[in-house]
């Protein structure tokens, strides 16, 4: 966690996530975006596309992971974000977030943020610009262990459930082949 007067020009932060059949489950049962290009193969072979896509906007959430987390970290409160959808992303991509510090206001307390979303070619899959508040203030280390913990414990109680959800739509999806045979 790092508050305006700790970051500098050309700061980075990353993070890489694999884009699981759980993320678009979790995703659209958060979000209520059932568009069928994401989960309806026969309807998205026929589009543009030819397959199945991730939503953008989960994609997006990564850079949200990023800036929450790393740069400038715990406390980060977002005031605006501009994105562009370059290219679609797939079940099973690995997209690399990143955040990249373009301007620090420290009488405004804002920091303007290059944000970009590369697959595992290297392609650019979505970029834009974010601006954010830093926290004013460092978090007691204390605290900082604290809430460290906590996270940690739900980090991993998000990744069991994801993965479980995983598992029951695998679980069901052979379910379903079976049947029809």
């Amino acid at each position: 966690m790092r508050t305006v007067n700790e970051i500098r020009v050309g700061d980075r932060a990353s993070l890489v996530r694999e884009v699981t059949e759980a993320d678009l489950a979790l995703f659209a049962a958060a979000s209520g975006d059932t568009n069928p290009i994401h989960f309806d193969e026969a309807y998205a072979e026929s589009t543009f596309f030819k397959g199945r896509i991730a939503h953008g906007i989960l994609c997006a959430s990564f850079l949200s992971a990023v800036i929450a987390g790393k740069l400038p970290g715990l406390g980060t409160i977002y005031v605006s974000q501009t994105l562009k959808f370059r290219a679609p992303v797939r079940i099973g991509d690995r997209i690399t977030a990143e955040v990249e510090a373009l301007e620090v206001d420290p009488e405004k307390n804002r920091v303007r943020l290059r944000t970009t979303c590369t697959n595992q070619d290297g392609v650019v899959v979505l970029d834009g610009e974010a601006v954010v508040m830093p926290p004013r203030r460092k978090i007691p280390a204390e605290q900082l262990e604290e809430i460290a913990r906590r996270r940690e414990a739900l980090e991993q109680s998000l990744w069991e459930y994801r993965n479980s959800v995983l598992e029951r739509r695998r679980a069901a999806e052979e379910a379903i082949r079976a049947s029809l045979e």
